[in-house]
């Protein structure tokens, strides 16, 4: 990624799965539905995990 100004661009993901509680969870899954919630905001979820 990059930052634009006081932004930050995410550009892609080193692994594109999270792990929780023995469950795959596809980050796209979480965006789409955090989008879903709040349209007026679209493009600006983003899903990753820590640690």
């Amino acid at each position: 990624g990059y930052w634009l100004g006081k932004e930050l661009v995410v550009t892609g993901r080193y692994k594109d799965l999270i792990l929780w509680h023995g469950r795959n969870i596809w980050p796209q899954d979480l965006e789409w539905a955090a989008q879903a919630a709040a349209p007026h905001r679209c493009g600006r979820a983003c899903a990753f995990a820590i640690g």
